[in-house]
């Protein structure tokens, strides 16, 4: 893949420098360095032009800027005034205007990237005495080459107007290389991207990099895509964009490891082509072989995936070599039809059931009063029949059904339906159709736990969740990388005399990362600040038990506060339940660079949220009057340490 781009890229600049293209006057490429034959108003274009790729010295990716300089109003390095990476925002506001030039070809073509607000921002056409708009960005800092067909001015004396009168968000434009042309050049990003190949001068040493929660290399990640066991490796899929910071170029990043801790970043399984995003899915490892794709003694590796269509369409790919590549399964084509519920029915999540001897895939159908989604079964993972439909107000997107053994009960069952806020029902399933009495519950109470894809450990027969922390923005501290996923945990379910609970706690391969530990019991809160005294954290595992009374822990400067009366912990925007058992509350927390997860009471409640620890606060203390019967502090290891 990185080499088709490369061909692709120098492909498009020879072109651009060919017999068929022409400079439309002296510097409208602005490699003079200024702006010579251009004429600025208001403030938003000064100290043009931008010298070097400013937005990829901040880690936004790149500008794709043809030669050494162009043109960006957010920008503010000009080889003399800011520095690199420098910006100096939307705010300012102007025109620039060229010199007189004759159209003489067919087409106009350049770059253009920022905001998309066309009312505002925009390259135009002055001719003929009126204002003829050409193109405006598409909300990247990335700028896509364009063609706009001026064949019908040939002949005409014409200016190019740029103009930026946005002050909002988005509220700039980047431009560059205007020429005249024979022919349509039209570059766009889909289905050609930077590979992860690409990634690798860029490492993990960054000061916000989270340690021990998985981040992609550089550039956005999102819901984790499929999770799975295969040939004695953990592979984990996620959407992500190759190309920038932000939403977009949907496409599935891969992961492997041996345990479910330290990750290595692989190529891109699946990729964007013909303007088409890969959305995300699920992923199985097709052991007997049902599909008939196998090829050699490896089992085929397969990947759900919906594809963002209008409507959107349920596709397949597949691996048959230990997913080091894919391929599509007739050529993209559905093999589950938008069901017309709604134009962007997505999310399919397989699994083998093997009483009724079939696979299953459950589909999120539509959101509302009620909401819908569809059961199907196959046989060999091509052909899907419908089996038959949920309905309920309480689910959106991203669900998944997993039957769980209930605690002190082995040989009771049941199955638990989750959306992606993780809010599910305990019910029973048969392989064709879903049924509860129960009420819907929650497990998660923090702000960041979303989309959670599932994983049965072939070793132990454990359902293992990993999801992704949303709102984890890591773009505005001049990262490479922006959000990231939760840490590896197992769910299991308790029955109690309120119903059947479903509980998450953090895998125990954890303790792989353990650098050194501390534990103390029946100790005062005061005794424990004492033994605490001067010592310093960074990466941390606490788990603690104490007397239920008023309690504040102060982690590294964050502050977890347990009320009594409310039977609830508070920690930033969350408020967790949290009730007393036999006198004691039960609290285990893993903090990392940018994340607390807090699990209460063996993870009966949940809370998973973005919290940015001050480096130069490494501290824990306590304050409370009740006796802490048990407390371990555990000090982590970064997962990143080989990388």
């Amino acid at each position: 893949m990185i080499k088709t781009f490369l061909i692709t890229f120098l492909l498009l600049s020879v072109t651009l420098q060919a017999s068929n293209t022409k400079l439309l006057f002296e510097n409208s490429d602005f490699e003079r360095g200024d702006l010579h034959n251009w004429t600025a108003s208001g403030e938003a274009f000064e100290h043009q032009p931008i010298k070097g790729d400013n937005i990829a010295a901040r880690f936004r990716g790149s500008s794709k800027m043809q030669g050494q300089h162009w043109v960006g109003t957010y920008e503010k390095y000009d080889g003399k005034n800011g520095f690199k990476g420098g910006v100096r925002g939307d705010l300012p506001m102007g025109t620039l205007t060229s010199i007189p030039f004759t159209i003489q070809s067919n087409f106009l073509c350049f770059r253009i990237g920022g905001g998309n607000d066309r009312r505002y921002l925009g390259v135009f056409l002055l001719v003929d005495g009126k204002e003829v708009f050409l193109a405006v960005g598409n909300n990247e800092e990335k700028m896509s080459l364009k063609s706009a067909n001026v064949a019908r001015f040939k002949g005409k004396e014409a200016k190019v107007l740029i103009r930026d009168n946005h002050n909002g968000g988005w509220g700039h434009i980047n431009v560059d290389d205007f020429r005249a042309s024979h022919i349509a050049i039209n570059y766009s990003p889909d289905g050609e991207f930077n590979n992860y190949t690409t990634y690798l001068a860029t490492n993990y040493n960054q000061s916000s990099r989270p340690q021990f929660h998985f981040t992609s290399r550089m550039n956005w990640l999102s819901n984790p895509c499929g999770l799975v066991y295969h040939e004695g490796m953990y592979h984990l899929f996620f959407q992500h964009n190759p190309e920038g910071l932000m939403w977009g170029n949907c496409a599935w990043g891969h992961a492997t490891s041996p345990d479910l801790i330290k990750w290595t970043q692989k190529a891109h399984a699946l990729t964007p082509v013909k303007n088409t995003f890969i959305y995300p899915g699920s992923s199985v490892v097709d052991i007997h072989n049902h599909s008939g794709l196998q090829k050699g003694n490896t089992a085929p590796l397969l990947n759900f995936t919906t594809l963002g269509l209008t409507p959107s369409i349920q596709s397949l790919a597949y691996s048959t070599d230990q997913g080091k590549s894919f391929q599509w399964h007739q050529k993209m084509n559905a093999i589950v039809p938008n069901q017309g519920f709604d134009p962007s029915e997505r999310g399919p999540k397989v699994f083998w059931h093997a009483p009724s001897k079939a696979w299953v895939m459950v589909l999120w159908m539509r959101k509302g009063t009620p909401g819908r989604c569809r059961f199907f079964r196959s046989t060999n993972l091509k052909e899907w029949e419908i089996a038959s439909d949920y309905e309920g107000d309480w689910f959106n997107e991203a669900l998944g059904l997993i039957e769980l053994e209930v605690e002190d009960h082995p040989k009771e069952t049941k199955w638990i339906l989750y959306d992606a806020s993780f809010h599910y029902q305990v019910g029973e399933f048969d392989g064709h159709s879903f049924q509860t009495k129960g009420e819907t519950e929650r497990n998660e109470y923090g702000i960041s736990y979303y989309a959670p894809q599932t994983l049965k450990t072939p070793h132990n027969s454990r359902q293992v969740a990993i999801a992704w922390l949303k709102g984890s923005e890591f773009r505005e501290l001049y990262m490479p990388f922006n959000q990231q996923l939760s840490f590896p945990c197992r769910l299991s379910l308790r029955k109690s005399a309120q119903g059947y609970r479903l509980l998450r706690s953090p895998i125990a391969e954890i303790s792989k990362l353990y650098d050194h530990s501390l534990s103390f019991q029946n100790i005062s809160v005061q005794g424990l600040n004492e033994k605490l005294k001067n010592k310093n954290f960074e990466l941390i595992d606490l788990s603690l038990s104490f007397a239920a009374a008023d309690m504040e822990i102060s982690l590294r400067g964050n502050t977890i506060r347990y009320n009594k009366e409310t039977h609830s912990l508070i920690c930033k925007q969350a408020r967790i339940p949290a009730q007393e058992r036999n006198g004691y509350v039960d609290l285990r927390i893993l903090l990392d660079r940018a994340s607390m997860e807090i699990f209460v009471n063996k993870g009966e409640a949940t809370s998973s949220s973005f919290i940015l620890s001050d480096p130069s606060k490494q501290a824990i203390s306590f304050q409370g009057t009740g006796t802490i019967k048990d407390c371990s502090i555990h000090s982590l290891k970064s997962i990143w340490a080989d990388q």
